[in-house]
């Protein structure tokens, strides 16, 4: 079963994101999250490493699908899947 990472700029919604997707799956331990960044102040942002985290949580032979919020969500899920020695892959925006 593929497994579903969330990666957005702000805890909460992806949080919101994952309860309502837990509702409707079958498996909800297979939807993750990487939202945020570590500054209790100001915590809206993406953190690649956070992303990398979740791939390497979520791995499994059926494959993973990455769902992101605005375009630096993108470039940092990118730089988290190259840093696991994954090739570059065909996107969509």
């Amino acid at each position: 079963m593929i497994h579903l990472i969330i990666v957005s700029h702000h805890p909460d919604i992806a949080r919101g994101i994952a309860a309502l997707a837990a509702q409707m799956s079958a498996a909800p331990e297979t939807i993750h999250t990487a939202a945020g960044i570590d500054d209790a102040d100001n915590p809206v942002g993406t953190d690649a490493v956070r992303i990398m985290q979740a791939i390497l949580d979520a791995d499994n032979p059926d494959g993973i699908l990455i769902l992101v919020d605005l375009g630096s969500a993108i470039l940092a899920s990118r730089s988290a899947d190259r840093w696991l020695g994954n090739p570059p892959r065909q996107t969509r925006p």
